[in-house]
Protein backbone atom coordinates (compact mmCIF):
# COMPACT_ATOMS: atom_id res chain seq x y z
CA UNK A 1 0.00 0.00 0.00
CA UNK A 2 2.75 2.45 0.97
CA UNK A 3 4.60 1.66 -2.26
CA UNK A 4 1.53 2.71 -4.28
CA UNK A 5 1.28 6.02 -2.40
CA UNK A 6 4.99 6.73 -2.89
CA UNK A 7 4.86 5.77 -6.55
CA UNK A 8 1.73 7.81 -7.29
CA UNK A 9 3.20 10.84 -5.54
CA UNK A 10 6.45 10.47 -7.46
CA UNK A 11 4.65 10.02 -10.78
CA UNK A 12 2.56 13.14 -10.12
CA UNK A 13 5.71 15.16 -9.37
CA UNK A 14 7.37 13.79 -12.51
CA UNK A 15 4.39 14.63 -14.72
CA UNK A 16 4.14 18.19 -13.39
CA UNK A 17 7.92 18.65 -13.71
CA UNK A 18 7.90 17.22 -17.22
CA UNK A 19 5.07 19.38 -18.48
CA UNK A 20 6.37 22.59 -16.93
CA UNK A 21 9.94 21.93 -18.12
CA UNK A 22 8.72 21.21 -21.64
CA UNK A 23 6.95 24.57 -21.64
CA UNK A 24 9.81 26.44 -19.96
CA UNK A 25 12.53 24.85 -22.06
CA UNK A 26 10.62 25.53 -25.27
CA UNK A 27 10.07 29.16 -24.27
CA UNK A 28 13.74 29.70 -23.45
CA UNK A 29 14.90 28.03 -26.66
CA UNK A 30 12.47 30.13 -28.74
CA UNK A 31 13.35 33.36 -26.91
CA UNK A 32 17.05 32.98 -26.08
CA UNK A 33 17.21 36.54 -24.76
CA UNK A 34 15.17 35.35 -21.74
CA UNK A 35 12.30 37.74 -22.43
CA UNK A 36 9.65 35.01 -22.08
CA UNK A 37 10.48 34.87 -18.34
CA UNK A 38 11.62 38.47 -17.91
CA UNK A 39 15.21 37.27 -17.49
CA UNK A 40 18.29 39.15 -18.64
CA UNK A 41 21.44 37.72 -20.18
CA UNK A 42 23.33 39.27 -17.27
CA UNK A 43 22.22 36.24 -15.22
CA UNK A 44 24.41 34.10 -17.45
CA UNK A 45 27.62 36.16 -17.14
CA UNK A 46 29.36 33.54 -14.95
CA UNK A 47 27.93 30.55 -16.84
CA UNK A 48 29.21 28.78 -19.95
CA UNK A 49 26.23 30.14 -21.92
CA UNK A 50 25.88 33.40 -23.83
CA UNK A 51 22.08 33.22 -24.04
CA UNK A 52 19.21 31.00 -22.88
CA UNK A 53 18.95 28.82 -26.02
CA UNK A 54 21.08 25.90 -24.81
CA UNK A 55 19.79 26.04 -21.23
CA UNK A 56 16.30 25.89 -22.77
CA UNK A 57 17.16 22.81 -24.83
CA UNK A 58 18.79 21.13 -21.83
CA UNK A 59 15.77 21.95 -19.64
CA UNK A 60 13.38 20.65 -22.32
CA UNK A 61 15.19 17.31 -22.58
CA UNK A 62 16.50 16.63 -19.07
CA UNK A 63 13.57 17.86 -17.00
CA UNK A 64 10.85 17.69 -19.66
CA UNK A 65 11.16 14.72 -22.00
CA UNK A 66 12.96 12.36 -19.62
CA UNK A 67 10.45 12.54 -16.72
CA UNK A 68 7.55 12.06 -19.14
CA UNK A 69 9.35 9.07 -20.71
CA UNK A 70 9.95 7.61 -17.24
CA UNK A 71 6.25 7.88 -16.41
CA UNK A 72 5.34 6.18 -19.69
CA UNK A 73 7.89 3.40 -19.13
CA UNK A 74 6.52 2.86 -15.64
CA UNK A 75 3.17 1.99 -17.16
CA UNK A 76 4.83 -1.14 -18.60
CA UNK A 77 4.97 -2.44 -15.01
CA UNK A 78 8.29 -4.19 -15.45
CA UNK A 79 10.42 -4.93 -12.36
CA UNK A 80 13.23 -2.70 -13.64
CA UNK A 81 10.86 0.25 -14.13
CA UNK A 82 11.09 1.25 -10.48
CA UNK A 83 14.81 1.99 -10.89
CA UNK A 84 14.33 4.49 -13.70
CA UNK A 85 12.49 6.81 -11.30
CA UNK A 86 15.91 7.74 -9.93
CA UNK A 87 16.83 9.49 -13.20
CA UNK A 88 14.42 12.48 -13.07
CA UNK A 89 15.36 13.19 -9.44
CA UNK A 90 19.07 13.04 -10.25
CA UNK A 91 18.67 15.26 -13.32
CA UNK A 92 16.46 17.81 -11.55
CA UNK A 93 18.84 17.97 -8.57
CA UNK A 94 21.77 18.35 -10.97
CA UNK A 95 19.95 21.08 -12.90
CA UNK A 96 19.37 23.03 -9.70
CA UNK A 97 22.95 22.51 -8.48
CA UNK A 98 24.29 23.74 -11.83
CA UNK A 99 21.92 26.72 -11.72
CA UNK A 100 22.99 27.68 -8.20
CA UNK A 101 26.66 27.25 -9.04
CA UNK A 102 26.53 29.55 -12.05
CA UNK A 103 23.82 32.12 -11.36
CA UNK A 104 23.42 31.82 -7.60
CA UNK A 105 20.24 32.12 -5.61
CA UNK A 106 18.30 34.78 -7.51
CA UNK A 107 14.60 34.02 -7.02
CA UNK A 108 12.49 32.51 -4.22
CA UNK A 109 11.10 29.91 -6.62
CA UNK A 110 14.56 28.34 -6.73
CA UNK A 111 14.06 27.24 -3.12
CA UNK A 112 10.81 25.55 -4.07
CA UNK A 113 12.52 23.82 -7.00
CA UNK A 114 15.39 22.64 -4.79
CA UNK A 115 12.92 21.14 -2.31
CA UNK A 116 10.97 19.56 -5.18
CA UNK A 117 14.15 18.03 -6.60
CA UNK A 118 15.22 16.62 -3.24
CA UNK A 119 11.75 15.17 -2.59
CA UNK A 120 11.75 13.55 -6.05
CA UNK A 121 15.19 12.09 -5.43
CA UNK A 122 14.18 10.74 -2.01
CA UNK A 123 10.95 9.25 -3.39
CA UNK A 124 12.88 7.74 -6.30
CA UNK A 125 15.25 6.03 -3.87
CA UNK A 126 12.33 4.83 -1.72
CA UNK A 127 10.49 3.40 -4.74
CA UNK A 128 13.64 1.75 -6.12
CA UNK A 129 14.55 0.12 -2.80
CA UNK A 130 11.04 -0.97 -1.82
CA UNK A 131 10.93 -4.78 -1.85
CA UNK A 132 8.84 -6.24 -4.65
CA UNK A 133 5.78 -8.31 -3.80
CA UNK A 134 6.46 -12.09 -3.70
CA UNK A 135 4.48 -12.74 -6.88
CA UNK A 136 6.22 -10.02 -8.93
CA UNK A 137 8.43 -11.14 -11.82
CA UNK A 138 12.12 -10.98 -11.00
CA UNK A 139 15.03 -9.67 -13.01
CA UNK A 140 17.12 -12.34 -14.64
Amino acid sequence: MMRKVLLRTLVALEVVLGLTALDGGWSLARHPDGSSFHLTKALLRDSPFQDFAWPGVILFVSNGLIPIAVVLLTSLKRPWARWIHLLPGILFTGWMAFQLAFIGYQMPIQGIFIAWAVVMLALGVAVALEPLPRNAPRLV
